[in-house]
């Protein structure tokens, strides 16, 4: 049975938390330069409390009726796509994930580039880090150093930054973080701290999920992020179901 402690557990002790799963450097498929095609896309807004996670079911618009993690019967099926956590953190319905609410999902993740293109066809799928949800380790003080049994967490695409050290193993933790192109927000580390809600931003990367059955594919665009250090976090954006 899932507890709120799975998701909350990947949140690193102060404000070092921050720099880990921060995004700075941008590259990748397309430069972001031709202009997003939202005409066939679905818009979308969600809210988290402190220590929630939501499920998104993208075939039928809209949440499943899980509302946190602590509700493992509606949360452990392939109906839902993708998990918006309190955390920052994004789960798609795969891997690690579907392992701790026993879904049996078979989703996934790959990076696109930067443009929102209201695709028709699946595009090629090219070699992302984690395009399903992994069970990795990371140092709560990466820049200090190697450590031993970092804290667990659970990365994908969406979430990985790339590290300079370790292999993300318990004995060999993630540590020296090396900035990634694909992770979904960014954060200013020349902020104050604490960070203010304007420290964190969309990289309005573009991403597809697989769906939680395995069987259909989604066009996705995290756009704008409202994350501040406490009070409730929204996340906005598009989504297309492909044909």
């Amino acid at each position: 049975m899932i507890r709120s402690t799975i998701f909350r557990k990947f949140l690193f002790a102060g404000f070092a938390a921050a720099a880990l799963f921060f995004m700075g450097c941008t590259d990748g498929d397309d430069d972001g330069d031709d202009l997003d095609d939202y005409s066939g896309a679905t818009e979308f807004s969600i809210t988290l409390t402190s220590g929630q996670t939501k499920y998104f079911d993208f075939e039928n618009g809209g949440f499943t009726s899980a509302s946190d993690g602590v509700d493992a019967d509606s949360a452990g099926n392939q109906n839902w796509d993708i998990a918006f956590a309190y955390a920052r953190m994004l789960y798609t319905n795969s891997g690690a994930t579907a392992t701790s609410v026993s879904s049996g999902g078979a989703g996934g993740v790959w990076y696109i580039g930067k443009t929102f293109k209201n695709l028709t066809t699946l595009p090629a799928l090219e070699d992302s880090p984690y395009p399903t949800d992994t069970t990795k380790y990371v140092s709560s003080m990466a820049q200090s150093g190697p450590v031993t049994n970092g804290s667990a967490a659970v990365l994908n695409t969406m979430t990985y930054i790339g590290y300079g050290s370790g292999d993300g193993e318990s004995s060999n933790a993630f540590w020296d973080y090396k900035y990634n192109a694909k992770q979904f927000y960014h954060f200013d580390l020349s902020a104050a701290m604490p960070p203010p809600t304007s420290a964190y931003s969309a990289t309005k990367n573009v991403y597809i999920i697989k769906n939680g059955a395995g069987n259909g594919y989604i066009e996705l665009q995290i756009s704008d992020i409202e994350t501040p250090t406490s009070g409730p976090r929204t996340f906005k954006g598009y989504y297309q179901t492909l044909p």
